[in-house]
């Protein structure tokens, strides 16, 4: 496993011959510019490897980014979307906005879905929030994403078991 910190929650994972991207904000700021990235990256989606998974974990600006999927190169579209399912018209029509519904994976509370012999299982946040966190393992590797996602401490202790 190769993980390459792009910028805030954007991360390049290599991991099974797959290349997966987390919350690529990667150009200007979010939050309507009272959010810049600092210190300034190299990154951009031009200068990156194709993914093969792109992981949102919700729907904030510094996370789903519009700015920057506009500047996806269009290869970029075939990626798997792995979203989580909030079970909410606006997340689901944010997200088919810009890509295909073909190549979106929606994943409940604990499910997981098998691609390459990699385990991708999602946590919904237990307090009421809009968020998640990714498990992303294989038989010799686990990596747990949680960006901004606060859950109890009854479901980390579960989670971490």
């Amino acid at each position: 496993m190769k993980i390459t910190y792009l910028t805030h929650a954007s991360l390049l994972i290599e991991i099974n011959n797959l290349k997966i991207i987390t919350d690529p904000w990667l150009i200007g700021p979010s939050w309507g510019g009272s959010l810049w990235h600092f210190p300034v990256h190299k990154y951009k989606p031009s200068n990156l490897p194709k993914p093969d998974i792109i992981y949102f974990s919700h729907g904030h600006d510094d996370h789903f980014h519009e700015e920057t999927i506009n500047k996806f190169p269009k290869n970029w579209f075939d990626a798997k979307i792995l979203i989580p399912d909030f079970n909410k018209k606006w997340w689901n029509n944010a997200v088919q906005k810009f890509f295909k519904k073909k190549n979106i994976i929606n994943l409940k509370h604990n499910e997981t879905k098998i691609i390459k012999n990699l385990n991708l299982q999602m946590f919904l946040n237990d307090k009421g929030d809009f968020d998640s966190s990714l498990k992303i393992s294989n038989n010799k590797n686990v990596i747990f994403l949680q960006t901004d996602n606060l859950m109890s401490i009854k479901e980390a202790k579960r989670i971490s078991k």
